[in-house]
């Protein structure tokens, strides 16, 4: 079997290896592969929502003191913000 690409073995080490170990090996780094791109799918997300949870928070806070709408428009938009979560 090939040695995959970017897998840190020497090719010496990876002919002594016997094939049921190199394709277990093989197996894993695909695996590895494939989850490290999920986590850094999910950490794009992660902030994404985060942003959104802040701008949110900031709307919840709102209050005819700090706002520039009138109350009942913020009253609205904060039950709105509310049914939302």
């Amino acid at each position: 079997m090939n040695l995959p690409t970017g897998l840190p073995v020497t090719d010496e080490n990876w002919e002594k290896t016997p094939p049921g170990v190199q394709l277990m090996v093989i197996r894993l780094w695909e695996e590895n592969q494939i989850l490290n791109a999920q986590v850094s799918q999910l950490q794009t997300q992660v902030g994404e929502l985060q942003g959104e949870v802040k701008r949110l928070n900031e709307r919840l806070d709102m209050n005819s003191q700090n706002s520039s709408k009138h109350p009942p428009a913020i009253r609205r938009e904060r039950k709105s913000i509310l049914k939302q979560s």
